[in-house]
């Protein structure tokens, strides 16, 4: 196989870029799509925390920031990597010893591992109304 020197410059390139989620498709193999500067990708597959025995979903949104990990150069070939914190969706808490989900409705989960809270807040508009469980 040949490559010409503009070939190979190019796949050099490709090997990592960053991006943001431009679509996503939802399903058993779920996918998304990329924009990276002025090109959107086709679909490509995604990695999760956990996808054997035990297996998690929290499929990524539009706009979150991730990284294309490409091995060949070429973006086809690649597997997408979301959860990159960003100027546009930055971290929701700064301290070392919490673990925190917000969910877009308004809800939250805490569990601070050095204080041994767990705490979950509803939003109000919800069955239980406003509620923490300790």
């Amino acid at each position: 196989m040949e490559f010409t020197l503009a070939d190979l410059s190019r796949r050099l390139q490709n090997l990592v870029r960053f991006g943001t989620i431009a679509e996503v498709k939802h399903g058993r193999v779920p996918q998304v799509r990329l924009q990276i500067g002025d090109i959107k990708t086709g679909f490509l597959p995604m990695a999760t925390a956990r996808a054997g025995k035990t297996k998690t979903w929290n499929p990524p949104t539009v706009g979150e920031q991730c990284v294309l990990l490409s091995p060949s150069g070429e973006f086809a070939c690649g597997v997408v990597l979301p959860g990159i914190a960003s100027n546009h969706n930055p971290a929701r808490d700064t301290n070392p010893d919490n673990t925190r989900t917000e969910y877009p409705d308004g809800a939250t989960a805490d569990y601070n591992h050095a204080e041994h809270h767990y705490i979950i807040a509803l939003p109000a508009k919800s069955s239980n109304g406003n509620c923490r469980y300790w």
